[in-house]
């Protein structure tokens, strides 16, 4: 009986393998990658996937030649072998042809060239990467291999060994041929230094690896896209190269002036500017100037594609032209006039170029201020439109989302084509709301799937301030966009599973609440940008107090459920880092929520005095470091000081610049002359009331100053009082400011009355610099209080530096007798921190120390529960006692950060019994305290010599460091050391 089961086993194995491709089996390939003779780069790099992937699954190597006899031959891209298998792929083709005889062909249509590319140019810059797609597709849907996320960690790879494949063919086509997304964009923008990167670029391990995830994700070129651009005008510098020169071509206002920001598109010269302009593009003019243009060259970034050339306005609703030509055009047509009047010199120039240049385009975008279709119906034949979505657009049930598909299809048998379409799917549009994660993965497949018939390429626009909170997204809609009829649902669950194993759970309902709060958010703007109501209203309702405290909840139970350190534990941490700790900091900022927050209140301790403040005055008063700006690098050193009278606010300013001669400040710039201060290098002080009106005080690095009342956008010189003064060196500049309270609208007896200081490096050929006193503020939130800090008035107290047998430090020699750095023994040092006071301690990074050795921290956490003057905590070492009847010097190093001027650290000498207790008898007596200032962020020295008693119960010396008025703030100590006294 055992015999005929055998039998039956392996017939029915074998009749199971019949026409199977054994690829890989034991650890052996029985297969070869195949690229013909000076293959495209696209496909050389397509071979190198394949070869790593597919080798990765088969635990063997995966050899790439030119040719190839082995059982099984996988060949890449336009080979000889694929033209005579009758092979000639499409732009959209995608073909896998896996044959009985071993033979296997993955093929598209590729972009020639053999060079090297970098990698950004192939995601960025590479029109056709076909076999790549294909590549890539193959190895998802045949071998199980995922790409979770940028980076190595995201690399998710079936290794079973052994691969077998059935026979297909199959021409794998997406369903929309352009498909792109800012996120990628944006990126390109960060490398090249005109935005900040994303906050988690080091975490996904730099640019090179995103722009490779979003190859593997399978997006689209996204330079080069069809209908690539908009605002025309500002590409072409036309308000400085053509206004100055032709007036009369612009705008005319109602009070006779022209306004560069748009044309008076009735007259005929404007018609022939645009039409010469891209006359002179499609005939490979080099030079703008043949058109009347100043510059010699095209603007590189104009458009995205050399047989299109685009005519699209600024998107302003108003400055349109007031001539009566332009007012008459437009009265027939009521609110679309100024569109069908933009219309009519696009078709005019459209037809003009069609006869002319056969082949060549004309595009432009249906948006503000002609987002319908023309009366005109007889739309070009050369016309490429890009159709415009709203945000609100995403809710399937609004009526944005009926009247755009409504216009698309209209288009789209307007003009006899599938239009492109641009989904601003965003809420805060060219700014960026980092508490909101825009999580739209089952909205978008529903929006994709009403779309696909009428549309043949997408522009995706979203907010884009970290990979973390794009990713999930990002891995979806790149899925949906070759198919967006795909299980999402399914595709959801392995993700979760691959990505956060034992976790998957818990993220996936924290992604489900994420997509649930923006669909309800999405809904609370009315207008694109943000501002204080709308922020307000998403942190009083969605992201309110105990919500946050709920998805908190779910992080920290999905990273207790799997290993610290490894990828799924990182994955959930960054999602705490880039999305939680974000949210709440921004429900901290915005939210009416009085009672709950999860920020500590950042203050500004401002020492009170009964006059001017003298240089007396100023040197007992420390200075206070600026911080990088959120997203930012800081390199250069600004310090603060500040007083306040009853009347009057004073800053001196120290700001350090090694290029000081570059500075991009005019000089000639005289007092009163606001225009365009901002950009010189400057300083900026915010000053917010308790109803939070901002007054905004610039001054530059020559003393110049300009105010402005942020909630009018008023500016204005200043007033009686306003004293300014500047002291310019080869390496910096000072400032002494007096602003009085009349202006500044300061109360110091309020307690909502709010200030920051900020300061933009700008010099000559380097990038701008960014700093602030608050951390809460970063760029393009300068005007907001709710980011300021609380302006907190007090007493400068007297600093007695000695007590008790304490004295100074001598010149006399001296034995190390006990020297404190990482190598010592823990057990001396003791942690004292009672019940009530609130914080961390910690050993810190060596690089952050005085020395080689991390030293040790604390962080003093604020608490309105606490009296300050009570709030302590302390660090104590101890050793055995030096010789009795001699003198010790103990001396360490502190730095402290904090805005109290009062802060100080207290450096006591006691003595501990053999039992390691305070020694009771006249200890006080005996004992000795050293205590200095400790509000500056430098390393400073605290030493002091104690005699040591000659009592027998004496055995141990302790050492304890007491941070004094710390409260918040952090306090580091290194070095320490006890001598004895020769």
């Amino acid at each position: 009986m055992k015999k005929v089961i055998v039998c039956f086993l392996l017939l029915f194995s074998a009749f199971a393998m019949y026409g199977s491709i054994i690829v890989a089996e034991n650890g052996k390939s029985r297969a070869e990658i195949v690229v013909g003779k000076n293959p495209p780069y696209v496909v050389q790099f397509a071979a190198k996937e394949l070869s790593e992937f597919l080798g990765r699954a088969a635990k063997c190597k995966i050899p790439v030649k030119e040719s190839s006899n082995a059982p099984v031959r996988i060949y890449l891209g336009n080979t000889i072998e694929a033209k005579k298998a009758g092979y000639l792929p499409k732009a959209s083709d995608h073909i896998i042809s896996i044959r009985k005889d071993g033979t296997i062909f993955l093929l598209g249509k590729d972009d020639a060239g053999t060079a090297r590319r970098p990698l950004h140019d192939l995601m960025l810059n590479t029109a056709y990467r076909g076999t790549l797609e294909t590549v890539y597709t193959f190895l998802e849907k045949y071998i199980g291999v995922r790409w979770l996320e940028p980076g190595k960690d995201g690399e998710y790879v079936p290794a079973s060994g052994k691969i077998v494949l059935q026979p297909v063919e199959e021409n794998i086509i997406p369903a929309f041929e352009e498909r792109r997304t800012y996120h990628f964009q944006s990126l390109w923008a960060s490398y090249l230094k005109y935005s900040k990167p994303p906050l988690d670029l080091k975490d996904f391990e730099g640019y090179n690896s995103i722009w490779l995830w979003g190859l593997r994700m399978r997006y689209t070129d996204q330079r080069h896209a069809p209908v690539n651009g908009c605002h025309t005008p500002a590409y072409l510098y036309l308000d400085k190269e053509l206004y100055p020169q032709h007036p009369e071509y612009f705008a005319l206002q109602k009070d006779g002036s022209r306004s560069p920001r748009d044309l008076c598109w009735s007259n005929p010269a404007v018609e022939d500017f645009w039409y010469r302009t891209a006359d002179a593009y499609f005939r490979g003019d080099p030079n703008p100037q043949s058109v009347g243009l100043k510059s010699k060259s095209w603007n590189v970034n104009m458009f995205g594609n050399p047989d299109e050339f685009m005519i699209d306005p600024h998107d302003y609703l108003e400055y349109f032209c007031q001539c009566k030509n332009c007012e008459a055009y437009r009265k027939p047509y009521g609110k679309n006039g100024q569109g069908e009047l933009i219309y009519k010199v696009i078709f005019n120039v459209a037809e003009k170029i069609h006869k002319k240049y056969p082949g060549k385009r004309i595009t432009t975008l249906v948006y503000p201020p002609k987002r319908f279709f023309p009366a005109d119906k007889k739309i070009p034949p050369n016309l490429r439109v890009r159709i415009t979505y709203p945000w609100v657009s995403i809710d399937p049930d609004s009526q944005q989302r009926k009247d755009a598909l409504a216009l698309t299809k209209q288009w789209n048998k307007g003009a006899n084509q599938k239009a492109y379409l641009w989904l601003y799917l965003i809420s805060t549009f060219a700014y960026t709301n980092y508490g909101v994660p825009e999580a739209v993965a089952h909205e978008m497949q529903k929006l994709l799937q009403d779309v696909q018939k009428d549309t043949i390429g997408i522009f995706y626009e979203h907010s884009e301030p970290s990979q973390t909170i794009r990713n999930i997204d990002q891995y979806m809609i790149g899925h949906l966009l070759w198919d967006p009829y795909l299980d999402l649902d399914k595709m959801m669950d392995e993700y979760f599973a691959a990505a956060f194993g034992k976790a998957a759970p818990e993220m996936r309902s924290f992604y489900a609440e994420l997509e649930r709060k923006w669909k309800n958010v999405s809904k609370m703007y009315s207008t694109h940008g943000e501002n204080s109501k709308q922020l307000r209203n998403i942190f009083d309702s969605e992201y309110k107090y105990t919500e946050l405290v709920r998805l908190e909840k779910i992080i920290n139970n999905a990273s207790a459920k799997v290993a610290k350190n490894s990828p799924e534990w990182k994955r959930i941490e960054r999602f705490r880092k880039y999305v939680l700790e974000i949210a709440k900091n921004e429900f901290s900022i915005h939210s009416s929520d009085k009672v709950n927050s999860f920020n500590t209140a950042i203050k500004l301790y401002a020492p009170v005095i009964d006059r001017a403040p003298t240089d007396s005055d100023w040197a007992k008063l420390p200075y206070i470091s600026l911080n990088p700006a959120k997203g930012t690098a800081l390199t250069r050193k600004s310090q603060f000081k500040v007083f306040v009278t009853d009347d009057i606010f004073y800053l001196r300013g120290k700001f350090d610049e090694p290029s000081m001669a570059k500075s991009k400040t005019d000089l000639k710039r005289k007092q009163g002359d606001w225009n365009n201060i901002w950009e010189d290098n400057i300083i900026e002080l915010f000053f917010a009331d308790d109803k939070g009106d901002v007054m905004q005080m610039m001054v530059n690095d020559n003393g110049i100053y300009a105010f402005r009342n942020v909630k009018t956008n008023k500016w204005f010189a200043g007033a009686d009082g306003v004293k300014c003064s500047a002291k310019r060196s080869a390496d910096g500049f000072m400032l002494d400011i007096a602003v009085p309270h009349s202006i500044s609208k300061l109360d110091i007896k309020s307690a909502k009355s709010c200030f920051n200081i900020t300061r933009t490096v700008q010099i000559e050929g380097l990038e701008p610099e960014f700093a602030t006193f608050s951390p809460k503020c970063p760029v393009g939130r300068w005007t907001m209080a709710q980011c300021y800090a609380v302006l907190k008035t007090l007493k400068l107290k007297p600093i007695q530096e000695f007590s008790g047998k304490a004295k100074a430090v001598s010149n006399k020699k001296t034995v190390v007798f006990a020297s404190v750095d990482k190598t010592s023994n823990r057990n001396f040092w003791a942690f004292w921190n009672p019940a009530h006071a609130n914080c961390d301690v910690y050993r810190d990074k060596p690089s952050a120390g005085h020395s080689k050795f991390g030293p040790f921290a604390m962080k003093y956490q604020d608490s309105n529960k606490v009296d300050e003057a009570k709030f302590a905590a302390s660090w104590r070492y101890w050793t055995q006692v030096p010789p009795r009847g001699s003198t010790v010097r103990v001396t360490a190093y502190y730095r402290a950060e904090t805005q109290n001027p009062n802060a100080a650290l207290g450096m006591n000498i006691n003595w501990l019994d053999a039992k390691r207790r305070w020694y009771k008898g006249g200890s006080h007596d005996l004992a000795g305290k050293v205590v200095k200032r400790a509000v500056n962020r430098d390393w400073q020295k605290i030493s002091v010599e104690v005699p040591v008693p000659d009592v027998a119960d004496i055995h141990y010396i302790s050492v304890t460091f007491s941070p004094i008025d710390m409260r918040p703030g952090t306090v580091w100590f290194d070095d320490l050391q006890i001598e004895v006294v020769k």
